[in-house]
């Protein structure tokens, strides 16, 4: 694995409630952004302590920490590496 990077998992709600399903609320163009750096793993000392920051037209609407995530950055790179080469 080379490093880390941001992605951020959009979904539209009332796609997805309307579908009963969450593949059309998660498909839409643009809704999965990443970046916008990849930052080598050598340089992240702690993937389970970064932060974690949302802005929506310039208002912050999210603050958190990888420490607060529900998996573990662990978890998801062994979910994700089970289908991806990393």
């Amino acid at each position: 694995m080379a490093g880390y990077l941001c992605a951020n998992d959009v979904s539209a709600r009332d796609l997805q409630f309307d579908d009963g399903q969450s593949v059309r609320g998660k498909s839409l163009d643009t809704f999965c952004p990443i970046g916008p750096t990849l930052v080598p793993r050598e340089q992240v000392s702690d993937p389970q302590n970064l932060g974690i920051k949302l802005w929506l037209n310039g208002t912050l609407m999210q603050s958190s920490s990888t420490a607060q995530t529900i998996f573990s950055v662990a978890d998801i790179i062994s979910y994700v590496s089970q289908t991806a080469t990393l």
